[in-house]
């Protein structure tokens, strides 16, 4: 399966795109659960989250991957 889109949900107060560039999972690629584990434990690392799991996503434009990401409750964001 080639991965149509990387998107990120369930934040409302972060900007994770910011990380895009630094995921080895990348639009166009063939999906790899093992980067994909990297990528999610790469965003959970990154502070500003209390958790980061990642999903596939069938739709008309694709499959995509999407990184499902809770905000922590408490500190700078």
């Amino acid at each position: 399966m080639t991965v149509a889109a990387v998107t990120f949900e369930g934040t409302s107060v972060t900007y994770p795109e910011r990380f895009a560039a630094q995921l080895e999972s990348q639009p166009g690629q063939a999906f790899s659960a093992r980067k994909a584990e990297r990528d999610a434990r790469r965003l959970a690392a990154s502070g500003d989250y209390l958790r980061a799991d990642y999903l596939l996503v069938s739709s008309a434009e694709g499959d995509g991957l999407v990184f499902d990401l809770e905000d922590k409750p408490w500190g700078p964001h």
